[in-house]
């Protein structure tokens, strides 16, 4: 028997296991793929956006669900915890733009790699291959765990059990939403599901090729006329429509709008420092100054090349 069984080795379940084992917990980690920390190690393009250095009230306006628990459970491990367990077990960090922290090798490998020593630093065992299929209360108040590892069922059993499975986002660095499944078995009750974090495809197409980053974009996301959200970065176009940082810190409501039957509404603003007056007078002064040109080539002073054809195509002009 463990003391604690942490189900699932991404950052929450990596960290809960090095902290009970370093409180002196026998912990046994079970991860379901072959490798510990997929989706950690693909997060911020690779380079791993740990955190960020803005302070708790910051992070009250980005937390949804009951508040009386989200907020606790970030007031126990903030921001700054993370970074000082990190630097604490050897992983020096940097702040970079928009108050984000990353590791200074800007690999997020090394994140992943620090957690797993800090883990079996404490003296916990690390189980890989091993899917939690069913989980059973004892009369005693421990929990047994039906896994299969390696095609063979086993069990386990622990006085506590810590399940950190993550959502059903990324299915393929284990994130299927299959635990939910699991703990509605012993009586849990899961919230609506709903992504939160997504890009934006667009109707009729915008862009056919390839990734196009774009900067200082702003983004407004409106519903019924009003706005519900916004925010000012980076994006991309791409094949399907648009993307990119901007996009996803506002798709959520966009989600949450679509389930409610309402229509969310994109503006994007792709020149945020000027007011519309402004640039109409510019475009008016560009088109008389520069009236032997194509308007192609006009439109290029305005608008990023691969948005021009599908702008002046909106606008009802020929390219």
């Amino acid at each position: 028997m463990y003391d604690v069984v942490v189900v699932g080795g991404g950052a929450a379940g990596l960290i809960a296991a090095g902290m009970a084992a370093e409180r002196g917990a026998s912990v046994l980690l079970l991860e379901r793929k072959h490798r510990i920390g997929m989706k950690l190690r693909i997060t911020g393009k690779g380079k791993c956006n740990i955190t960020n250095t803005r302070d708790m009230d910051y992070y009250r306006t980005k937390v949804f669900g009951p508040e009386e628990v989200w907020v606790k459970a970030l007031e126990q491990f903030t921001n700054r915890d993370i970074v000082d367990l990190l630097e604490a077990n050897g992983l020096p960090t940097v702040i970079e733009r928009g108050d984000r922290v990353y590791p200074k090798s800007g690999k997020a490998a090394d994140v992943v790699e620090t957690l797993v020593a800090y883990v079996e630093k404490g003296g916990a065992t690390i189980l890989l291959n091993a899917l939690v299929e069913h989980l059973k209360p004892q009369d005693d108040g421990s929990i047994a765990l039906g896994v299969n590892v390696d095609g063979q069922p086993q069990s386990f059993i622990g006085r506590s059990v810590i399940m950190a499975t993550g959502g059903k986002s990324y299915p393929s660095t284990g994130s299927d939403g299959q635990a939910y499944g699991v703990l509605q078995e012993v009586g849990h009750t899961i919230t609506e599901l709903y992504p939160a974090l997504v890009a934006f495809e667009t109707l009729p197409r915008l862009y056919e090729k390839e990734r196009f980053p774009l900067k200082n974009v702003g983004v407004e996301l409106r519903v019924d006329g009003q706005t519900v959200a916004q925010d000012f970065g980076d994006m991309e176009l791409t094949p399907e429509g648009v993307g990119g940082s901007t996009i996803l810190r506002v798709s959520r409501e966009a989600v949450l709008a679509s389930n409610r039957g309402k229509v969310p509404v994109c503006v994007l603003d792709l020149k945020p420092s000027r007011t519309a007056e402004q640039l109409a007078e510019r475009i008016e002064r560009d088109v008389r100054e520069r009236s032997g040109e194509q308007l192609f080539s006009i439109a290029r002073a305005w608008l990023p090349a691969p948005l021009v054809p599908p702008v002046l195509r909106f606008a009802g002009a020929n390219p």
